[in-house]
């Protein structure tokens, strides 16, 4: 099998029962971020009916009846089927939806199926070795697939883009993409700026979503490491927030939070929603529009954070009041433990940390209502709660950061929370459940990334 032109081993092995049963490729650590998903869904020509016939059977009777026989609808599918473009329920699900007029949702699919009919991946090192075997790609890349972006420009031949300990911008323009050559065969890199803590590495990863937000890192540490003295003065004068540093004790130490408002600044002041600089005169520029910036972020971040530490405090200490409606208490004790984690400062994206304390207000505002809400509470709570189930689940499956389309929706239940139980604090544009159903069924098709 070809993965990103290169050849990789098939091993078949007829043995029921057995881990190794069905076919197996061997996939190098430096191509596991390189396989599409779609591809390996396909297995080999061999099996291709079988699975085929498998998930067929795992739809509703309703669904299946306009398919049967089964076998001839096999048929019909693989004779206009266009292998590896999709993943294979994808594909499946658009041909019903042509032939039969039926609309066939992700969940229709759930149910097992032999473990045969799902590729096996050996993951191997330079020498051969096995580092991991399964057939769940997402939970190898979950594992591996860290190493394996690192290590995938490491046996470029003569690459330029490979150099560890850069404090300033000496390596020239930044392209989005190059050729490099690894074990005799030509591949393309994606190089990147890589945040080493002191310095920035410069790197060829597998993928250009990876190499785009490990370059936005990258540039920020240049930038701090370029700024030193003011980030030096920042670090002195936010060192001296101790009323702050009270009201975030719960959350982490002083020391942690002057950590956390630095990176936070950094991030925002210095790069914020500009592009990333791929050129020394572009990168000098970015950092005489970042100077000035330094000082209106933090007394921005500082009015901010101590806003939603007392709302947090206020929201706290109800909840921790005797509960009188344990559903509702129960909502929103989870429901603040994820809209505000320890991490909140640096996890929460800049025009969402300025939405939290409308959110908080919020939790306060349907608190307030109850018990003379009750019934209405537990309609909407419903409501939300079947959603933000969906979401949960699907982020169950996404390795590294959330896709743009997912992190969007689940700030959009923020807004229908608003919308249900606080409606006075009014929500920016119209939102409801039912558009939100609408929006999660077409989400829910979307391959994950």
């Amino acid at each position: 099998m070809l993965v990103d032109g290169v050849a990789c081993k098939l091993k078949y092995r007829f043995e029921p029962g057995h881990a190794l049963d069905g076919v197996t490729l061997q996939l190098p650590l430096y191509l596991l971020n390189r396989i599409e998903a779609a591809q390996a869904d396909w297995l080999v020509p061999g099996l291709i009916r079988e699975k085929l016939t498998a998930l067929l059977k795992l739809l509703p009777k309703d669904k299946r009846r306009p398919l049967i026989p089964l076998p001839d609808a096999v048929t019909a599918f693989l004779s206009v089927a266009q292998p590896g473009e999709q993943t294979l329920t994808a594909a499946l699900a658009a041909y019903i939806r042509k032939k039969t007029g039926t609309d066939i949702h992700p969940d229709d699919w759930s149910g097992e199926f032999s473990p045969h009919l799902k590729m096996n991946f050996s993951v191997i090192d330079d020498s051969g070795q096995e580092l991991a075997s399964g057939r769940d790609l997402a939970a190898l890349r979950q594992q591996l697939g860290g190493a394996a972006r690192i290590t995938y420009g490491g046996g470029a031949e003569d690459s330029e883009f490979e150099r560890t300990g850069l404090l300033e911008w000496s390596f020239g323009d930044l392209p989005e993409q190059v050729k490099f050559k690894r074990g005799g065969r030509e591949l393309t890199g994606y190089p990147a700026l890589v945040d080493a803590g002191d310095s920035v590495d410069l790197r060829l990863l597998d993928t250009a979503d990876a190499a785009a937000s490990e370059t936005r890192r990258g540039v920020v540490r240049l930038l701090r490491i370029a700024l030193a003295l003011q980030f030096k003065q920042l670090d002195k004068d936010l060192a001296r927030e101790t009323a702050l540093a009270l009201k975030f004790r719960n959350f982490g130490s002083a020391e942690q939070l002057r950590e956390a408002l630095i990176n936070a600044i950094a991030t925002r002041a210095l790069l914020g929603d500009d592009d990333t600089p791929r050129k020394q005169k572009e990168f000098d520029k970015q950092k005489e529009r970042a100077k000035p910036k330094v000082a209106v972020v933090k007394q921005a971040l500082l009015r901010d954070v101590a806003e939603i530490l007392d709302l947090h405090a206020q929201v706290a200490a109800r909840l921790n009041a005797k509960p009188q409606f344990t559903a509702a208490m129960r909502d929103e004790t989870s429901h603040l433990a994820a809209l505000v984690p320890p991490d909140f400062i640096t996890a929460t994206a800049w025009a969402h940390l300025r939405d939290l304390p409308r959110y908080l207000r919020g939790i306060l505002k349907r608190l307030e209502k109850l018990p003379a809400s009750e019934v209405r509470d537990s309609r909407g709570m419903a409501s939300v709660l079947t959603l933000q189930n969906k979401v949960l689940a699907r982020r169950a499956q996404v390795r590294g950061e959330l896709p743009p389309a997912l992190d969007d929706f689940r700030w959009q239940l923020e807004e229908l929370r608003i919308s249900l139980f606080a409606q006075e604090l009014k929500t920016p544009y119209p939102v409801s459940a039912k558009r939100l159903d609408k929006l999660w069924d077409e989400l829910a098709r979307q391959p994950l990334s």
